[in-house]
């Protein structure tokens, strides 16, 4: 998916759908921060959506965000699914180019 490109835009937007990922999403953000960043340098966004996980998860991407400002999380209030959280990470994010990858 390619959108519009502003001075703004980041040039990549990391999309992840997650549910009951709390063990794994430290692993997961050192991990794709670091293909994001060999891919287009600084110049990304990845957007974690928790999709009403039971476990940890939101409190574990709210710490991860608040140490990376290329991090984005977003709580939907219940589980709604792994497509209604993929559209609403879609939704919000603003990269020149998207990639979607599950958690």
């Amino acid at each position: 998916m390619t959108r519009p490109v502003s001075p703004t835009t980041p040039a990549l937007s990391v999309v992840i759908p997650c549910y009951n990922e709390a063990a794994c999403l430290d692993v997961l953000h050192a991990r794709v921060s670091g293909a994001a960043r060999s891919a287009v340098g600084d110049d990304y966004e990845i957007l974690l959506i928790n999709d009403g996980s039971r476990d940890d998860s939101w409190p574990v991407m709210q710490r991860l965000a608040a140490a990376d400002p290329r991090l984005v999380v977003i709580n939907l209030s219940r589980n709604h699914g792994h497509q209604l959280a993929l559209t609403a990470g879609l939704d919000l994010c603003s990269g020149a180019q998207i990639l979607i990858i599950d958690a």
